[in-house]
């Protein structure tokens, strides 16, 4: 739940700059992860291995959402300025 919550900050303060793409990037491929590897190892293994699955597609939405307010920070002042007008 950690990275869950780290990418659903991300999401906020990107939604907070308007920048939606990213944020949609990222939650599909976050869910697509999450339903591949999910089900994937709830086949190879056993069903209890589903929740890794879960974990990392948590993970995967984490990350792309941090890169992309990484680099959204990169450009600060743009944003600052734009938040003035």
């Amino acid at each position: 739940y950690p990275l869950l919550v780290l990418g659903l900050w991300n999401a906020s303060l990107l939604f907070s700059l308007s920048q939606p793409r990213p944020v949609v990037r990222a939650m599909i491929l976050g869910a697509a992860v999450d339903m591949l590897a999910g089900y994937l190892l709830s086949r190879v293994l056993s069903y209890q291995f589903a929740v890794v699955g879960f974990a990392l597609g948590a993970a995967a939405f984490a990350c792309l959402s941090s890169f992309s307010v990484v680099k959204r920070f990169r450009a600060l002042d743009y944003y600052y300025f734009a938040s003035a007008a």
